[in-house]
């Protein structure tokens, strides 16, 4: 008697839970599309439905941070990194930084997870002009980077960084530390970064006034980008050669 009524429970529980995470991922895609509505009235300029629909998505954040929290059916860190990326969106840089100080309290967090928080707090921090701040999250985040595309990324966005703080030269040398990493990546990520790095050049020149240099990044960017093309369009005659018929019946 008392296993079927454990049994009991624990199916109800199942279905509860199951109700709470499809709640859960419908007030998600609501934020989703009310982001969408707010860019438009952004681009219109209509500043005061802007501010409605602000509160709005800020309300709706709430309802699924309480809801993910509850369901056994989602994992807290990523409930947290939803209402952080919504908050840091919507112009509340404490109440993201506030929902990332939680998850980097979540049980089990890992190397990976910890370099995920960090590079958020970058975010934040970048958004809202803290520059300082947004040096020193990003520095972290690459301490706890192990893959050479994560670490070429992140010295990509510290020289950025590094440019919009008018500190050009130390872009350059975080230009450096993103070529020193494309040897280290699978061949099918080389040439992407590779562009990548020229066009850091460019801006890197560009803002030095190097017009001779930027010259010459942009050629060799583009250069890349054609061979990337190329490269595309030899895989798409691979996966769909000329004369292929499909759908025909035999």
């Amino acid at each position: 008697m008392w296993i079927r009524i454990c049994l009991l429970a624990l199916l109800l529980l199942g279905i509860s839970g199951a109700d709470e995470r499809s709640d859960y991922d419908r007030l998600k895609l609501d934020i989703t599309e009310h982001k969408r509505e707010l860019n438009q009235l952004h681009s219109k300029r209509d500043y005061k439905q802007a501010m409605l629909l602000q509160e709005k998505i800020a309300g709706l954040a709430s309802q699924a941070l309480e809801l993910g929290l509850k369901s056994t059916d989602v994992k807290n860190r990523g409930v947290w990194i939803h209402y952080a990326d919504v908050m840091k969106d919507l112009g509340r840089p404490e109440e993201a930084l506030k929902a990332i100080d939680s998850y980097m309290k979540t049980p089990l967090l890992d190397r990976n997870g910890q370099r995920n928080g960090w590079r958020k707090r970058f975010e934040i921090y970048r958004k809202n002009e803290d520059y300082a701040k947004a040096e020193q999250a990003l520095e972290r985040a690459l301490s706890l980077a192990d893959k050479a595309s994560d670490r070429f990324a992140y010295r990509r966005d510290m020289a950025n960084l590094k440019l919009k703080m008018g500190r050009p030269q130390e872009a350059l040398q975080q230009a450096e530390a993103m070529k020193a990493q494309i040897a280290d990546m699978e061949s099918a990520q080389r040439l992407r970064s590779e562009s990548q790095y020229q066009a850091t050049l460019v801006r890197i020149y560009e803002e030095t006034g190097d017009s001779q240099r930027a010259e010459e990044a942009r050629r060799r960017e583009l250069q890349l980008k054609v061979e990337l093309a190329e490269r595309a369009l030899d895989d798409f005659e691979v996966s769909f050669p000329s004369g292929q018929t499909t759908g025909q019946n035999f």
